[in-house]
């Protein structure tokens, strides 16, 4: 680009010497812009960027596109979800905790006396079966830091000894509580401090989210209306170019026919070569803004 800028220049440089007054030379300093322009038009083309694949996409459907395909956007859409695995660990402190339980216990004591309560007849050994069913349910509450727990335990006792009145004999037991801090741990505790952390990361992850939407969506309508641009300016140069060669062609027609100056040629085809140039830079804008 910089070497057609020097060829241009030249042709300028000689365009100012034949209007100063070195008119009998204008038809070799004509041949001589002429071969800079066909030098400059050859490193155009040498010099053009492989052609994209292109294809009609309008401006919802790019948006669309950048929305399904941008990485940033799906990695902030996992920060959502990964804070809500964040928040049912937290709440998980305060589901209710459900407990049961059972045991059988059997017990032989060999009699030695006949305080001892054995049977008289039979084995002198004392047998003893016990069992035990038990049964509870507590939780956590986030409204004051409280905690209650209610229990509900029964047995069965069995024994072989004289001495048992009921044989066998049943028994249940009921505990019903609650607890409640009066100052610390009264308005704030661990397990409700790390739910509200939970929960404000989960709110900021949103923003977050929307944030890149925006962003994105906001450099998504700057490329393409920029690529618009570009594309409108190419159109510009390509008419603006043809027009130059036109007037290239009617002067040279007019030089043959002896009504016009040879100079004017000169200055149309330096014209021509500085459309050219132009179409070249807004060419490449174009390219760059399609990649």
């Amino acid at each position: 680009m910089e070497k057609l800028q020097n060829n241009l220049f030249a042709a300028f440089v000689l365009i100012a010497t034949i209007t100063t007054g070195q008119g009998a030379k204008a038809q070799t300093f004509s041949s001589e812009i002429s071969r800079l322009v066909s030098n400059a038009e050859y490193r155009l083309q040498t010099n053009e960027m492989p052609l994209a694949r292109r294809f009609e996409l309008s401006l919802d459907a790019a948006i669309e596109r950048a929305l399904d395909r941008n990485l940033d956007i799906a990695v902030q859409r996992i920060n959502p979800l990964v804070q809500d695995l964040s928040i049912a660990s937290a709440n998980a402190a305060f589901l209710p905790l459900f407990q049961t339980g059972f045991g059988l216990n059997r017990a032989t004591t060999p009699s030695r006396t006949q305080l001892d309560g054995g049977r008289l007849s039979g084995s002198n050994s004392i047998i003893t079966n016990r069992g035990n069913y038990d049964v509870g349910i507590g939780q956590q509450l986030k409204w004051g830091g409280g905690q209650y727990n209610v229990g509900w335990d029964s047995n069965r006792l069995e024994s072989t000894s004289r001495f048992s009145s009921f044989n066998p004999s049943y028994g249940a037991n009921m505990s019903l509580g609650y607890t409640q801090p009066l100052l610390r741990g009264f308005k704030t505790d661990n397990q409700r401090r790390q739910l509200i952390v939970s929960q404000i990361n989960r709110d900021i992850s949103d923003i977050d989210l929307e944030e890149t939407v925006a962003n994105t969506l906001a450099d998504v309508r700057l490329a393409y209306w920029d690529l618009a641009y570009a594309v409108a300016s190419v159109g510009v140069q390509e008419q603006a170019l043809e027009l130059a060669d036109q007037l290239v062609r009617d002067n040279q027609a007019r030089v043959e026919i002896g009504t016009l100056a040879p100079i004017d040629v000169v200055q149309a085809q330096s014209e021509a070569a500085f459309r050219r140039q132009l179409l070249a830079q807004a060419d490449q804008t174009r390219r760059t803004a399609e990649l």
